[in-house]
């Protein structure tokens, strides 16, 4: 009986946690080693590299750098399942930092050998990227396949067909914080959809372009989109009046919206023959990026949200504050979870890219612990409830991982304070 119950015991965990038998990281420099093995000491010189020595299931780790050479593009894992990211992939200054720019020689990655979502790309920054193709994308192409895609930031990848950044193709994939800017394409100019089903959510798409249809988004072939919590701004095309500047879909095909600011709103979403789900919570109204101009290189831009309350700054790497604050700051769904978000965060995430991340735009006084717009006898309560408590609690208001009389000092100099 013993026998029979540990065999069908290390049968379920072969079937059902693969991870749990020889998964390894695999680390990536552009420098490389003189004897690369994969190791962080001794990382090798090329994605590709790393694609050859690893494993279902391996994580494949890229150093800050620039990935430039023909060993860092036009890659395909042949139906390996990996996880390719950055070294803190939630972390957008070393997102940033670690580039992958075929320099418009080819694209990024080639996924047509039906690797799942158990295949993510993490906290990379794809640039520069091309293709030729017609349904074929610069950055990375999507065909019978669904890959998870999150924390990446697309720009300048262009395409002579249609998708500048990703292209969608028989797939049914997440992409989750991503940043889509100044990426061209004939259409959809950062996204192309066709017999997809892709949900999109806190991503920001800004100043991407198409001649045609879908100055952001292209969908056709009865595919679908569910977007929630994202941005869709100053997206265009050069050959109007056809298609929608924000988004085109084509040949029942269906969108579901909520919870997003979309400039010009419903109308300038083109939906001939497919079907817009216009639900609640979506705005048309300026974002505030810290720093926008479609004029120049979108490597020059900042699109954290304008906070009075504190706004992440790319350039000095430090908290700033505005004039104003973003509408999109406290305007995502109000069942989403914000916890990452930095306190005060209104108890309810941001639209956009940096929502639900350390990076997102704060709004409210941090000692208003209930979000009722004042400090009063209910916060004073909150805040005595921890009293010489350890943790990371939203009371410790000065952040020394103690609620004691320091916090207290804080607390008071906010007394019946109102948000403005």
């Amino acid at each position: 009986m013993f026998l029979k119950i540990s065999l069908f015991a290390v049968i379920v965990v072969v079937l059902f946690c693969p991870l749990a038998f020889g998964q390894k990281t695999i680390y990536v420099s552009p420098e490389g080693s003189a004897d690369p093995n994969g190791s962080y000491s001794q990382p090798f010189a090329t994605i590709g590299q790393a694609l050859q020595a690893a494993s279902n299931y391996d994580i494949i780790t890229l150093k800050p750098g620039t990935y430039n050479t023909t060993g860092d593009y036009n890659l395909d894992p042949n139906g390996l399942i990996v996880t390719l990211q950055s070294q803190q992939p939630e972390a957008f200054d070393v997102v940033s930092a670690t580039v992958i720019d075929p320099n418009s020689q080819g694209a990024f990655l080639y996924l047509e050998n039906g690797e799942d979502p158990n295949f993510v790309i993490a906290g990379l920054t794809i640039r520069n990227g091309y293709n030729s193709e017609r349904s074929d994308a610069g950055g990375i192409v999507c065909t019978g396949s669904s890959p998870t895609i999150r924390y990446c930031i697309f720009q300048n990848c262009s395409s002579d067909g249609e998708g500048g950044a990703v292209s969608f193709v028989d797939s049914h994939s997440l992409i989750k914080n991503c940043v889509f800017a100044q990426n061209q394409a004939w259409n959809g100019g950062a996204v192309l959809l066709w017999a997809s089903s892709v949900q999109m959510v806190n991503c920001t798409l800004a100043a991407n372009s198409a001649k045609f249809y879908g100055g952001a988004v292209f969908i056709d072939g009865n595919s679908q989109l569910t977007a929630t919590n994202c941005i869709l701004w100053d997206n265009l095309l050069t050959n109007p009046p056809n298609g929608g500047h924000q988004i085109t879909a084509y040949r029942e095909s269906a969108l579901t919206i909520s919870y997003c600011d979309i400039q010009g709103g419903a109308n300038d979403i083109d939906y001939q023959g497919s079907s817009l789900f216009w639900l609640d919570g979506n705005i048309d109204a300026d974002p505030n990026f810290a720093a926008f101009s479609p004029q120049s290189p979108a490597a020059d831009w900042d699109l954290h949200l304008q906070s009075k309350y504190g706004r992440w700054d790319k350039t000095l790497a430090e908290w700033v504050t505005d004039s104003v604050t973003s509408p999109c700051i406290d305007a995502g769904d109000p069942a989403a979870d914000y916890q990452t978000e930095p306190w005060p965060n209104g108890k309810r995430i941001n639209m956009g890219a940096y929502g639900n991340t350390g990076q997102a735009g704060m709004f409210g006084n941090k000692a208003d612990f209930d979000v009722n717009g004042t400090v009063e006898l209910a916060d004073l309560t909150e805040l005595l409830s921890e009293w010489l408590q350890d943790g990371d609690m939203i009371v410790n208001l000065d952040r020394t991982g103690k609620v004691d009389a320091e916090d207290f000092a804080i607390f008071s100099q906010n007394w019946l304070r109102q948000t403005d």
